[in-house]
């Protein structure tokens, strides 16, 4: 019996032990075999220092380039573009554009000047003069101090401006103190706050 024992407790070690050698006396008999076991077979191997700096700059990498990837680019004052411009990134202009513009994110118009069509996702529009139909698949801001001489189509809009233009709005429309609107409007819900002006019919969509 307690020769199967020991073959027990031998196979155990073997398994999951490997055996150092040591300084201690070999003909110790005191010395067992689990005494000399030291490191685990199964003990993951640690990795260098130079393949952790590497992985650590290499993530810092890609989050830079995600960065970068999500800021807008950049049409400066003084810059006058003469053609359609179509673009996946968000887009900030501050000159002039006279051509058809199609933005996939984030477009915004800052004391700029647009002669054309303007599509995007979402639209703010900052004391600019725009000549063009404008159509965001969500938000269109349109602020105080610009003028729009075209139709206007969104999901929700806001208007605090002169526009002159048909108005299709998805969900909410509305219409600031300062907005003074000519053209027919279609919406679903619509505010409209003290002294704004309207010229124009409102017809309200049936809500689903």
């Amino acid at each position: 019996m307690n020769d199967k024992i020991q073959k027990i407790k031998n196979g155990f070690i073997d398994r999951y032990f490997e055996v150092v050698e040591t300084d201690e006396d070999e003909d110790d008999p005191k010395q067992t075999k689990a005494s000399q076991a030291s490191v685990a077979k199964h003990k993951p191997e640690e990795k260098p220092k130079e393949s952790i700096v590497k992985q650590a700059q290499t993530a810092i990498k890609y989050h830079e380039n995600e960065k970068a990837a999500h800021e807008p680019t950049i049409i400066s004052k003084g810059t006058e573009i003469q053609g359609h411009i179509n673009a996946e990134n968000d887009l900030q202009i501050k000159g002039k554009v006279v051509g058809n513009i199609h933005i996939n994110g984030h477009l915004i118009i800052d004391n700029a000047i647009i002669v054309g069509d303007i599509t995007a996702q979402k639209i703010t529009i900052i004391s600019s003069n725009i000549k063009g139909h404008i159509e965001s698949y969500s938000q269109l801001e349109i602020q105080q101090d610009s003028i729009i001489e075209g139709d206007m189509k969104g999901q929700n809009i806001f208007i605090a401006c002169q526009c002159n233009g048909n108005i299709d709005c998805g969900e909410l429309l509305h219409l600031s103190s300062t907005a003074h609107t000519t053209g027919d409007i279609l919406t679903k819900h619509l505010k409209i706050d003290e002294n704004a002006i309207l010229n124009g019919q409102i017809k309200m969509a049936k809500k689903e």
